[in-house]
């Protein structure tokens, strides 16, 4: 973000890149961690961070990465002169009650050594049903689930089951749907009774039946799973026949269909209004009985992707509502559609991800450095994974002028960063020095890793830089044209302009005294102008607005 205060001071200031062999980054923010308070799942949290440059240098930002898209950033990209600030918001938002840490690094080209930001929010379901789920994942958030819709639910026999089914909770006329007599709708095909008195009236005039999602034949027809309505259905007696006990499934050369439902005879095609319902009443039942007979596993990915597919609308949400107030438990999945994404197997033990996960910036620009200093970078390196450690190992560089300083870390605890100092001292004036580091981690996604080291050294060393207190550069903005005040008249200077992202914009070189550059063409933003005559340098930063 660049304010006019800010534009202003980068036109009024002409500084010189010297960092003194190690003197650190002193970059802050305030306030130093973005810690949010206790919110509910889909609400928007936000926290005011205040950026300061206290370095006697420019400091150029064109990104902030961090692992989580629960965080986010009005914005990315920052310029501030020595001693300026900025601000800058963190936003959060998440659908899941869990408890997220994340670490916002920051890619500079001027400032490779700024602190990482701690981003931590704790969310919350809004409901209090699902407190018990409060950060939990994989089994045991299978496991509270389980508990939650087992305990102090309601048993019906088969037949009150289907009579609340027909009479109340599908009911056309009852829940919602706007039906001015009793009225019942095929599942499957669509298919209607109305102006039934009662459940076997419905049944015996519509050639109706239940359906149950999760076959009763792989049960054996047992309460409570026999009349759970959570994953009864009605249907039109043919559909249901046709369904039998076949897994759901794509068919794709159907020898029955109807009402967009389809069969081949050995899977079944709900139609798309009757997928994701499908999906979530199996994925309810594996959660509450478990998948004993293998029934569900091979069909867990398509039910994840259907649930995906077809989200819960206002009828799922009232159904549910209506089973709750008859059976007092509710389906996790129309209440909270991402609660599989915490659960990678529904039907089969699941122990979780349990390898550590490594982010960190790819590489590190250290901008310009005199020959006989040294620049030190800090390259962040954080465990994104939450069960056990990141285990680090041999850590090198290509050289070129830069090393590595002191010990690097051998381990990262979950959630936790460590970093690796590395030196740039350029081995002589006026290059372009580029390098490698490299080293190894057990994540199996990243096993090996390479960090890119770029950096540029001045014409001269830092012993004859020009001195700038007269030097110049306006207006502030710039548009057209810039002018320089404050060069000795009898010299001849090389003008290096780079943008932001330290890519070299134009290089020319000027008469002195007050010459006028042009900087028409240049898109709106900040530059830095590195003067050079054949004993000495400075770099300077402009604005073309």
């Amino acid at each position: 973000m660049i304010s006019g205060n800010s534009i202003l001071a980068f036109g009024l200031c002409i500084l010189t890149c010297f960092f003194p062999a190690g003197s650190y980054s002193q970059v802050t923010f305030n306030p130093g961690v973005a810690n949010f308070l206790t919110l509910n799942s889909g609400e928007t949290d936000s926290i005011e961070i205040v950026l300061t440059n206290g370095t006697p240098t420019p400091l150029l930002i064109s990104g902030i990465h961090h692992f989580d898209s629960v965080f986010s950033f009005s914005d990315t990209a920052f310029a501030l002169a020595p001693g300026g600030n900025t601000a800058f918001t963190v936003y959060v938002n998440a659908s899941h009650n869990l408890d997220f840490k994340d670490f916002a690094l920051f890619q500079s080209t001027t400032h490779p050594n700024i602190p990482y930001l701690t981003l931590f929010a704790s969310i919350e379901y809004p409901d209090s049903y699902y407190s018990s789920t409060q950060n939990l994942s994989h089994e045991e958030l299978k496991t509270s689930l389980r508990q939650l819709l087992s305990s102090n639910a309601q048993q019906f026999t088969y037949i009150v089951a289907r009579d609340k089914m027909y009479m109340e909770i599908d009911n056309q006329m009852v829940n919602g749907q706007g039906a001015s007599q009793n009225t019942i709708e095929c599942v499957y095909t669509g298919k209607t009774v109305a102006g039934y008195a009662n459940r076997t009236d419905a049944q015996s005039s519509g050639n109706f039946n239940t359906e149950h999602a999760f076959p009763q034949s792989f049960f054996g027809s047992a309460l409570p799973m026999v009349s759970d309505i959570h994953h009864l259905f009605p249907t039109h007696a043919p559909a249901n026949s046709e369904r039998g006990n076949n897994p759901y499934g794509i068919v794709s050369s159907p020898s029955w269909q109807d009402g967009g439902s389809k069969s081949n005879g050995s899977l079944f095609e709900p139609r798309d209004s009757q997928k994701g319902r499908s999906a979530r009443a199996v994925m309810y039942f594996v959660t509450r009985y478990s998948d004993t007979t293998g029934f569900a596993a091979p069909q867990e990915n398509l039910m994840r992707q259907w649930a995906k597919q077809f989200p819960p609308d206002f009828t799922d949400s009232m159904r549910n509502e209506m089973i709750f107030l008859a059976q007092n438990n509710r389906n996790p999945f129309v209440d909270h559609p991402g609660f599989p994404d915490r659960i990678a197997s529904l039907c089969t033990n699941d122990s979780g991800y349990l390898e550590p996960v490594i982010h960190l910036l790819s590489d590190l620009q250290f901008g310009s450095v005199s020959p006989g200093d040294t620049l030190i970078g800090l390259l962040h390196i954080s465990n994104q994974g939450s069960k056990r450690k990141l285990m680090l190992s041999g850590f090198s560089t290509t050289g070129n002028g830069f090393f590595i300083l002191g010990s690097p870390p051998t381990s990262i605890s979950p959630e936790q960063v460590a970093t690796v100092s590395v030196g740039f001292s350029p081995p002589v004036a006026d290059s372009n020095c580029a390098s490698q580091l490299t080293f190894t981690s057990d994540d199996p996604v990243n096993p090996s890793l390479t960090v890119l080291l770029n950096g540029n050294s001045f014409p001269v060393s830092a012993t004859n830089r020009i001195e700038n207190q007269s030097i110049r550069i306006y207006p502030v903005p710039a548009h057209d044209e810039v002018m320089i005040a404050g060069l000795a008249p009898e010299r001849i200077y090389s003008i290096q302009i780079t943008d932001c992202t330290g890519r070299e914009i134009r290089k020319e070189n000027l008469s002195g005294g007050n010459p006028v550059l042009s900087v028409d063409g240049l898109a709106k933003g900040i530059y830095l102008m590195c003067i050079g005559d054949i004993k000495k340098s400075t770099t300077n930063v402009f604005a073309v607005w």
